[in-house]
């Protein structure tokens, strides 16, 4: 029996109403402000990240098939947030869903990065390369990736590097640690988690004592 197909129309449809949903709750109970956010698509959105920094007061904004437009679209309500820090995920839909080319979805991500800059001024903001997916996506995400790599080393934004944490052969993830080519298993997840505690989010005995030096 073949199954039903679903047209892009309607699927489209469904992703947008479901963002709208979610971004509805969200307005509705609004979390504490001061915490440490992450936001971004579904590689976000899946993140256990409550359970991966326990220390800290951890706030997921994560939308499954957002891109750069979609987050500049919902930017107010993590203003709102006051984050301590903002880590960012965001941009490899807009060549999935959006046919878009790595420097339009650049552009949309130095604004979004403008504006938390302005309206936030005390929240510490972190954007994160992409990871890899399945093959026929490296050359774009490898030219996306360049080009924030680049604005990181201009100063402009800050960038934490986890392409290379889940690198498989071609420029395409590494199998074993994803099942669908584009999201991650859990010990990707956990690579993730390391790479931020030696840095950005260490463990609040790690936090305390470098403080102590300080």
């Amino acid at each position: 029996m073949t199954a039903p197909t679903v047209s892009q129309e309607a699927l489209d449809t469904y992703i947008e109403l479901r963002q709208k949903r979610i971004a509805d709750i969200w307005r509705a109970f609004a979390p504490p402000k001061g915490a440490v956010v992450f936001a971004g698509s579904s590689i976000v959105e899946e993140g256990p990240f409550n359970e991966m920094f326990p220390d800290y007061t951890v706030i997921n904004r994560g939308i499954g098939a957002d891109t750069t437009t979609g987050l500049l679209n919902r930017l107010d309500e993590i203003i709102a947030l006051k984050p301590a820090k903002l880590f960012v995920y965001i941009g490899g839909n807009d060549r999935s869903r959006l046919n878009d080319n790595p420097e339009a979805a650049i552009g949309r991500l130095s604004t979004i990065v403008d504006r938390l800059r302005t309206e936030t001024p005390e929240t510490e903001v972190y954007v994160h390369t992409l990871f890899p997916r399945e093959v026929e996506h490296a050359a774009w995400i490898e030219e996306f990736n360049r080009s924030l790599r680049w604005l990181g080393r201009q100063g402009s934004i800050s960038v934490i590097d986890t392409h290379p944490l889940v690198l498989g052969e071609n420029g395409a993830i590494d199998p074993a640690l994803t099942n669908d080519g584009i999201h991650l298993l859990s010990e990707g997840y956990r690579r993730w988690q390391t790479l931020l505690q030696q840095g950005r989010l260490p463990p609040v005995g790690e936090r305390d004592a470098e403080a102590t030096k300080q």
